[in-house]
């Protein structure tokens, strides 16, 4: 599968996530930080803004997916071979930085002109970001592991 393809359909799925995961977030605080307990699908100031729930509610999943979608899709960085993990790493994080914060401003998950929420989301960022990144590359560290255990095997047992 070329890159391009792992693109499209890594894109796929990371659009779907991101649309339920991001919906599903931004209804969780909005309905406890700022709708009173209420059920709020989107953030009330991008309700408002929109003028309508209904289209701020599509508009939200198709940022939001598109932000997945992308997140996701641009993990092919990793499969670049003349890149190292650090250039890998470096260029996703990145790219899903300016991601998160374009998204973030667009449907209002922070507020544009607070710089101490956008700290605290850079920190948030860097804490979640992080945490993936060490947890896939631990799992792939032991999926390399176990490919040479198995590998050594069969050259043990040729010989």
């Amino acid at each position: 599968m070329s890159n391009k393809q792992k693109f499209l359909l890594l894109f796929a799925v990371g659009f779907m996530l991101g649309a339920i995961l991001c919906t599903v977030i931004t209804m969780i605080l909005a309905s406890h930080y700022e709708n009173g307990g209420e059920i709020a699908f989107c953030a009330p100031s991008f309700v408002k803004q929109v003028g309508n729930a209904s289209l701020a509610l599509v508009i939200q999943a198709v940022v939001s997916g598109i932000y997945g979608g992308l997140v996701i899709g641009a993990t092919v960085a990793y499969d670049i071979e003349k890149w190292s993990v650090l250039k890998s790493t470096a260029v996703h994080c990145v790219i899903t930085l300016v991601l998160y914060y374009t998204t973030g401003f667009l449907l209002h998950w922070f507020a544009i002109t607070d710089i101490v929420e956008i700290l605290i989301m850079l920190g948030v960022f860097v804490v979640v970001y992080t945490s993936i990144w060490l947890i896939n590359y631990i799992r792939y560290k032991s999926d390399i592991k176990k490919f040479n255990e198995e590998l050594q095997k069969l050259k043990d047992k040729d010989k």
